[in-house]
């Protein structure tokens, strides 16, 4: 009985850790142009790291079209990479405390903090910061090299996708964005 009052306290708390999160998410997005239904399911969804995320980026007026759908198809690859890693290391905690069993919870952590590295990175990538573009290149290189040892078919595709992503982001149109003149 005790263990079944936990996880309905639990779920209950989470729930409105959530809402709160969403509602917060939703104010920023209006504020920086953004759609506020998407920044209010993310909130909901990843509480205070969807609002780390919406917090690096800028607001969408000063951004023409064309040139940010090329931003915006070269920063999805790091930002779906960091949401797979934030979604694989937050169930695996909670269901490592769940199951009490606590060996994994290290690594699991270390790939929360990943998944945060890789979406904050991309995020700004796309918003068009200078920090952005270093930190994104450094990660997917990163990325490109780790995948080279003991290589598997997930990790080949990985590396490839990475150095992929990385060709795109030395393009001479995209790199002048981020340091004109």
């Amino acid at each position: 009985m005790p263990d079944t009052l936990f996880i309905i306290l639990s779920v209950l708390i989470y729930t409105g850790y959530g809402i709160f999160l969403a509602n917060i998410c939703r104010k920023k997005a209006i504020k920086k142009n953004r759609g506020p239904v998407t920044w209010t399911v993310l909130g909901l969804l990843f509480g205070v790291f969807a609002y780390i995320v919406l917090f690096s980026m800028s607001d969408l007026k000063d951004v023409p079209s064309h040139e940010s759908q090329k931003i915006n198809w070269i920063a999805a690859p790091g930002i779906i990479l960091g949401i797979m890693y934030l979604l694989y290391s937050m169930v695996s905690i909670v269901l490592s405390f769940l199951d009490r069993t606590y060996t994994d919870v290290t690594s699991n952590f270390l790939f929360l903090i990943l998944g945060i590295v890789f979406v904050t990175f991309s995020a700004a990538f796309k918003s068009r910061q200078r920090w952005g573009w270093f930190g994104y290149m450094l990660l997917l290189l990163l990325v490109a090299v780790l995948s080279i040892p003991n290589i598997d078919v997930y990790k080949a595709i990985l590396g490839i996708f990475a150095l992929g992503t990385l060709v795109f982001t030395f393009l001479p149109s995209v790199r002048k964005l981020y340091f004109p003149g």
